[in-house]
C-alpha cells in the first residue's frame, strides 16, 4: 500500500498563544500548603508541628466526628438498617450491633475463653466474645471476636491490644468488618 505524505502547518492567533503562555507559566508554584495555605508543599511547612498544625488535626477530627454523628437530611434517602436505629431499634441488617466489634488476632493455641475475659475485663465492658476453635483439637484457632457495649471501650481496646505482647505473641487488634450473608 502506498501513501502520500501530507504535511500539516498549524497556525495560531496571537491571543491563544497569550492563553497558553498564561497556563505554562512556571513562576506559578502548583502546591499548596494544608497546613498554613502557603505556596509550599506541606511538608516544608515552617509551621509543621506546631499549634497551627495541632489545631488544624483537631478541626478535621471534630469535623469527622459531627458528620459521622449527623442525622440525614429530609428528602434525602435513608438506607432500610438506618431507618430501624433512628426508631431506637438494634439496626443492621442482621439483626445486632457491630459497630463496636473488634477482631483479636495472633492468640496462641493455648488461648481459652477465661484468658480472654481477663484480657479484656479491664478495658471496658462486653456484650460478647467469640473465640474461633478448631472442631476437631478444640485448640484455638488464634483469633477472637469481642463486641464491647460503647464504641470507646473498642477503640481503647484497639488501641491497647494492638501490638500487645502476649503469651509469647504480638496481639493485633482491628475493627471487625461486617459479615457478607
Amino acid at each position: 500500500m502506498v501513501a502520500e505524505e501530507i504535511f500539516m502547518q498549524i497556525l495560531n492567533t496571537k491571543e491563544e498563544e497569550k492563553a497558553n503562555d498564561n497556563l505554562l507559566d512556571l513562576t506559578k508554584n502548583i502546591a499548596k500548603c494544608r497546613i498554613c495555605n502557603g505556596e509550599h508543599w506541606s511538608v516544608n511547612c515552617p509551621y509543621k508541628g506546631t499549634s497551627m498544625d495541632t489545631n488544624l488535626m483537631e478541626k478535621k477530627a471534630s469535623a469527622a466526628a459531627a458528620a459521622a454523628t449527623e442525622a440525614p437530611k429530609p428528602g434525602k434517602y435513608v438506607p432500610p438498617f438506618l431507618k430501624d436505629s433512628q426508631k431506637g431499634g438494634m439496626g443492621g441488617i442482621r439483626g445486632r450491633d457491630d459497630t463496636a466489634a473488634i477482631r483479636i488476632s495472633n492468640l496462641s493455641e493455648s488461648m481459652t475463653e477465661q484468658d480472654l475475659e481477663e484480657l479484656i475485663k479491664r478495658i471496658g465492658q462486653h456484650t460478647k466474645m467469640y473465640l474461633a476453635r478448631d472442631k476437631n483439637t478444640g485448640l484455638c484457632k488464634g483469633f477472637a471476636y469481642v463486641h464491647f457495649r460503647q464504641r470507646k471501650d473498642a477503640a481503647a481496646a484497639i488501641e491497647i491490644l494492638n501490638g500487645h505482647g502476649y503469651d509469647h505473641l504480638i496481639l493485633s487488634a482491628e475493627w471487625s468488618k461486617p459479615q457478607n450473608n
